[in-house]
């Protein structure tokens, strides 16, 4: 009888434990910050998944203020996509850098090279786990 009490508050003190670690692991949360280097007005399409996974369009570079956006994720895994679309109406070449960082360290980046009077698209993706 003693034994059996003995087992039964280990196996409790087990499974608590186990719940208190399960908890603790889902309640991390990840900084994900969409980047474009050298974000200008040519810029006609920039999409990114938020917190929730969904899709925000942007079509005014305004809107995505100093070439970044940070939202803050506790699911996982969640698929962090940047995608971007720019009219190049100059005679000049234009440079650009999409970037995902994870907590501070940049997991993924592309370069965009749009050549003058052309359109040109890019994306980046990453799976936070």
């Amino acid at each position: 009888m003693r034994s059996t009490r003995k087992l039964l508050s280990l196996i409790l003190v087990i499974v608590l434990l186990g719940s208190i670690a399960c908890k603790k692991e889902s309640s991390i949360v990840n900084v994900v910050e969409y980047k474009i280097e050298d974000i200008d007005n040519y810029f006609t399409v920039i999409k990114y998944q938020n917190e929730e996974g969904k899709t925000v369009l942007l079509t005014d570079p305004a809107d995505f203020p100093g070439g970044s956006q940070i939202i803050s994720v506790n699911t996982r895994p969640f698929t962090a996509v940047l995608e971007a679309k720019v009219d190049n109406t100059t005679n000049a070449t234009r440079n650009y850098m999409l970037s995902i960082i994870v907590d501070g360290k940049t997991m993924v980046f592309e370069n965009l090279q749009v050549l003058p009077f052309a359109s040109a698209s890019a994306d980046v993706r990453y799976v936070v786990q």
